[in-house]
């Protein structure tokens, strides 16, 4: 059976592989943003409450709890490294933007047809293991002061 030319087409093939990744990325990229950001103003909720339950009648637990709450929440924000994560893949989804359109208009690097998708495909890929990694360098930073030192990484 003879595939779709499409499918053979190594341009047509390596775009619906770029096209693949953008999508993957801006949807990673938006929800991982919304959940930072509703997780930060969730702690400072939580923290905001201790002072303000600092002021009433409410039992130390309460208070302890509205604390304890806030500290989870940031502390596993920082522990998983999510906003490096987040920020990683709102990189890796503009430097793609960027290439496509380069690349879509014909614009320099991709000027010369003799090697345009080439030069494509080569600063695609580069841009795939920058990614990759920067995922990995993320993964391996020590969290407030490790063994290393005093290497910490703050939100």
């Amino acid at each position: 059976m003879e595939e779709p030319e499409s499918l053979t087409d190594p341009e047509q093939w390596f775009l619906g592989k770029v096209e693949s990744a953008l999508a993957w990325a801006r949807k990673k990229a938006f929800r991982r943003e919304r959940i930072y950001y509703r997780s930060r103003i969730c702690s400072l909720a939580f923290s905001t409450g201790v002072v303000v339950a600092a002021a009433t009648p409410i039992p130390r637990w309460g208070i302890a709890a509205l604390g304890g709450v806030s500290a989870i929440i940031e502390g596993s924000l920082q522990v998983t490294g999510y906003r490096e994560q987040m920020l990683s893949i709102m990189d890796f989804r503009s430097r793609l933007e960027v290439e496509l359109t380069l690349y879509r208009t014909h614009s320099a690097p991709y000027n010369d047809e003799d090697v345009r998708l080439a030069k494509f495909v080569e600063r695609v890929e580069r841009i795939f293991r920058d990614s990759d990694e920067s995922q990995v360098s993320i993964l391996q930073q020590p969290i407030n002061g490790g063994e290393t030192g005093n290497n910490t990484r703050l939100i």
